[in-house]
This record gives structure tokens, C-alpha cells and sequence, in this order.
């Protein structure tokens, strides 16, 4: 009993240490540069799919990507990404997988074509916070791609990616651990995410993966809309907007204020409206692991 129990547990470091190897690798060990990434998944409706870091030759599928409506519909401001801009994008983002750096897109594929991408950046405001995005053509979505990805953000990149900062990943050098101190200057902590309360296949994934609404920096005021209903108040962020952040209205709230809220349903919520989109979003985030 004891030796199969020996073996298992030898098994099971093996593996553990065979799926590091296989998620990140460098071109200089040493120096921490040409950073790649490889991963791959299945889901149960639309079969199986591969990952890696984005690369130039991605630019075409990038700049038709943040073309389609259904994908700038969830962007903060929903507005297209000018071609020009993406290719700019593309550039950067390439340059950082180069360089060391993890805070950078990821694309994608299915049967060699892309799909779509997952990344965590860097939030500006807080240290040791990583902001996660995620975005899938018209035609692959639907298809359980979006939950997949947030699987994989969840499981495998977001603790890589602390794991590394903490010097705890066996393949990471010296100078790759200082790479992966990119956030503020310290390792990974959270990942926080924001999501349009008009996109509920968005933000109701979250839930599944430990997401939490984030701290209100308002401790004083509550949003209630459990006395919305569409029949007789329309669209529900017109509905928010008009009863709380509009200058006619009776609780004038601040913009990019987080706020505690209660949704229709009776679901806490944080939201803010944002000013640079002029848009509300729902705020969310869940400690790295």
C-alpha cells in the first residue's frame, strides 16, 4: 500500500511539474526574454482548443476582431478600434511576450484558425492587481470558448503568473521573477474585471469562478433598483442612469465612484459610471491562488 501511494504521490509531482514546463518557456532562460506560452483545453460543446502568445502574424484577425459589433459592444466605450490602432496594439503586445513580459494578449485558436484572445493587464491605480479581458468572434461565441477562457485565467495563467513574481515557478530564472513583478511592482494578487450590467453572459460567469463585487470606495450610498421592471421603466441602464446619475435627479451620484447596489433581483452588486465611456459597469474581482 505504501509504495502504490509512493508512486501516485510521485505521479502527481511529475505531472505538476510537466504542465509548468509546458505553460511557460523562454528563448533566454536567463535572461527572461522571448517569452511563449502554451496551453490547451476542450469543451464539452465545441471540441478542443489551443493557446499560445500573440504574434505579428496575428494582426489581420485583431483588426477584424475589433471590428465586429458583437465584440465592441462589450468594450467600455463600445466604440471600433481604428485598424490603424490595432496594428499599433498588436506591436506592443508582441514586443512584451519579447521582452519578458506577461501582461499581454493571448490568442486563441481553434483547427489553427483564431478565435479569440484572453489577457491581464495592469490596473494604474492599484498594485499587485491584474485586469482581465476576453474577447471571442460572432461565430465562436455561444459555443463555451468565453467560459473556457475564464477557466484557464482562473486555473492555470493568474497563478503562473504569481507563481513566477514569488520566485515559486521551478522554469523561471532570477531575472524572469523580476519580470513578472510587473504589476505596480509587485507579484500578481487579484484579478479584478468590469462587465456591462446590459451583458449578463458576461458577468454571470464570474460568479462561477469565486468572482466578488469589489469594495465600494462610497461607503454611504446604496443603489436599489429592486423596483425596476422593464414594463414600466424601460431599458435598466437608462433606468440607473436617469434615477442616479443624471443632473435631474433627486440622488445625483459621483462618476467613477464605486457604489454599493442592489440589483432587480436582490443581488449585491458594486457599479460605477464610468465617464470616459459613459456607460455603467459592474465591478469584480477574486484573489490569485
Amino acid at each position: 500500500m505504501f509504495k502504490i501511494r509512493l508512486l501516485g504521490l510521485l505521479f502527481i509531482i511529475s505531472s505538476a511539474q510537466a504542465m509548468e514546463a509546458q505553460l511557460l518557456t523562454w528563448d533566454d532562460h536567463e535572461a527572461g526574454t522571448g517569452l511563449h506560452v502554451s496551453a490547451k483545453g476542450d469543451t464539452q460543446r465545441s471540441g478542443p482548443w489551443t493557446l499560445r502568445e500573440i504574434q505579428l502574424g496575428d494582426t489581420q484577425f485583431y483588426q477584424d476582431l475589433f471590428q465586429e459589433p458583437e465584440v465592441t459592444a462589450t468594450f467600455g466605450n463600445r466604440q471600433a478600434l481604428p485598424v490603424d490602432k490595432t496594428t499599433q496594439y498588436v506591436n506592443t503586445w508582441v514586443d512584451r511576450f519579447s521582452q519578458g513580459i506577461p501582461w499581454s494578449k493571448l490568442t486563441i485558436e481553434q483547427n489553427k484558425q483564431a478565435i479569440g484572445c484572453v489577457q491581464i493587464g495592469v490596473n494604474a491605480q492599484r498594485s499587485g492587481v491584474g485586469e482581465l479581458a476576453r474577447a471571442f468572434t460572432k461565430s465562436a461565441q455561444g459555443k463555451g470558448f468565453g467560459t473556457e477562457a475564464l477557466r484557464f485565467i482562473v486555473e492555470e495563467w493568474a497563478p503562473a503568473i504569481r507563481q513566477v513574481g514569488l520566485g515559486q515557478y521551478k522554469a523561471a530564472s532570477d531575472s524572469a521573477v523580476n519580470k513578472f513583478k510587473c504589476f505596480g511592482g509587485e507579484e500578481l494578487k487579484l484579478i479584478y474585471t468590469t462587465s456591462s450590467p446590459s451583458n449578463p453572459a458576461s458577468w454571470s460567469a464570474y460568479k462561477k469562478f469565486d468572482f466578488h463585487p469589489s469594495e465600494p470606495t462610497d461607503k454611504i450610498h446604496q443603489i436599489s433598483c429592486e423596483s425596476w421592471e422593464q414594463s414600466q421603466h424601460g431599458d435598466f441602464e437608462n433606468y440607473v442612469v436617469s434615477k442616479y446619475f443624471s443632473p435631474v435627479s433627486s440622488k445625483e451620484l459621483q462618476l467613477d465612484v464605486l457604489y454599493d447596489m442592489v440589483d432587480e433581483k436582490g443581488c449585491q452588486r458594486t457599479l460605477s459610471y464610468v465617464d470616459n465611456y459613459k456607460a455603467l459597469r459592474y465591478h469584480f474581482e477574486r484573489e490569485v491562488k
